[in-house]
């Protein structure tokens, strides 16, 4: 009863460490062993979890092993879609780049000459 933790993304923006830190103190309450996708100093584990590091190619069978993952929607996400575990894939962002996207239409069209 693993979930494995993937808190790191090139994009969208990340989510606050206090949001991991509760979600992981909630899953050990809940009798899951808690682990952070993690490259060291550059992308560290979530405090209370072991850092575990696996390539892409091992990715499925690895998330397959612990039986679930959490995480900013990625292209790790992407790559263990064909997983048989629970996925969570997280959004971040969306709305306020729709919001922005919006604003530049109205822009254009207001102020269009």
């Amino acid at each position: 009863k693993t979930v494995i933790l993937a808190p790191y993304a090139k994009w969208p923006p990340q989510i606050t460490g206090d949001f991991w830190e509760q979600l992981v103190k909630q899953l050990i309450q809940n009798g899951y062993d808690v682990c952070t996708n993690s490259i060291g100093e550059e992308e560290p584990p979530i405090e209370g979890t072991r850092a575990v590091n696996f390539s892409y190619f091992d990715a499925v069978p690895i998330i397959e092993a612990a039986g679930s993952i959490i995480g900013l929607r990625s292209g790790l996400l992407d790559i263990i879609e064909s997983a048989k575990a629970k996925k969570v894939a997280l959004y971040v962002g969306i709305i306020a780049l729709v919001c922005i996207a919006a604003m530049m239409v109205v822009y254009s069209k207001t102020y269009k000459k």
